[in-house]
């Protein structure tokens, strides 16, 4: 049975409009990103240039979309059957894109080793889902929650463009094998109305998927891939740059923040590039 709808307290370091999405509360594989997609984003903003400010789990559209497009998009990204390419290679990370058909983005694709078996990882990762929201999370509304299903809805608050709103399932599985997947994507159907204060983000779609990784006794090789496509005017060539660089941010986010846990790296050690370094309290979520 899914849990009652309940509004999750922020407190006023995560709705700092300014913050990255990966914020100064410690870097996250979400926010999100699931914003991050995570967002917790992933939604994941860098307030430093225009690339990083328009990186919602590097997410920021070109327009608004038709009545059921978002929904068809996000379906046709979940069964795509088409071969990844080789893109490029940012910070030693590679990655890969695919096209969709009937959009102008990409779905990208990258992986990293963790110390950490999958299945510790998942539930680490699934347990700061709604606790660690995003620095520019303003509201998250917990409107259903299972042990495999989260449903919930954000109004965020990102530096340079308009406030943005949108509804984020969540859900994971374990496929056998010591293998695991966590799936994200937007289901405004099932949220809130369009609010005239906030632009709707349309269609995110993105997983997680842990398995064991043979080059680390015990560890993981997490696969992260995310696609995006949010309302707005900005121009689609600032956004394909952007989505990548929030791709990597959130890969490498996630093994600082493991490492940092497992006290393998210190928790006042530069992060990654564009993440800042990892202080004591909560750490984000996508989106998205």
């Amino acid at each position: 049975m899914l849990a009652s709808a309940k509004v999750a307290t922020l407190p006023t370091s995560v709705r700092h409009k300014s913050s990255p999405l990966i914020g100064s509360s410690g870097p996250t594989p979400f926010t999100s990103g699931m914003i991050s997609g995570t967002l917790r984003t992933n939604f994941l903003m860098g307030a430093r240039s225009l690339g990083g400010s328009l990186a919602l789990w590097g997410v920021l559209a070109v327009c608004l979309p038709q009545p059921g497009r978002a929904e068809s998009i996000v379906e046709v990204v979940a069964s795509s059957q088409e071969p990844w390419q080789k893109y490029k290679v940012k910070h030693g990370i590679s990655v890969d894109r695919r096209p969709v058909t009937g959009s102008h983005f990409f779905e990208y694709r990258a992986s990293t080793p963790i110390p950490m078996t999958p299945a510790v990882l998942i539930d680490n990762m699934w347990n700061t889902v709604i606790t660690h929201a995003g620095p520019v999370v303003k509201r998250r509304q917990v409107l259903k929650r299972s042990e495999s299903e989260i449903l919930f809805y954000d109004q965020i608050s990102p530096p340079v463009v308009s406030d943005r709103d949108y509804t984020l399932r969540m859900r994971k599985v374990a496929l056998g094998n010591n293998h695991f997947r966590m799936t994200f994507e937007t289901a405004n159907e099932l949220g809130p109305p369009p609010d005239p204060k906030y632009v709707r983000i349309p269609a995110i779609r993105g997983q997680w998927d842990l398995e064991p990784d043979p080059s680390i006794p015990g560890g993981t090789r997490a696969t992260y891939q995310s696609y995006s496509e949010p309302g707005g005017s900005v121009p689609t060539f600032v956004i394909h740059g952007a989505q990548v660089d929030q791709l990597v941010r959130n890969i490498e986010a996630l093994s600082t923040r493991i490492k940092t846990e497992q006290g393998t790296q210190p928790a006042c050690a530069p992060a990654p590039s564009g993440t800042p370094a990892a202080p004591p309290a909560s750490a984000p979520v996508p989106t998205k």
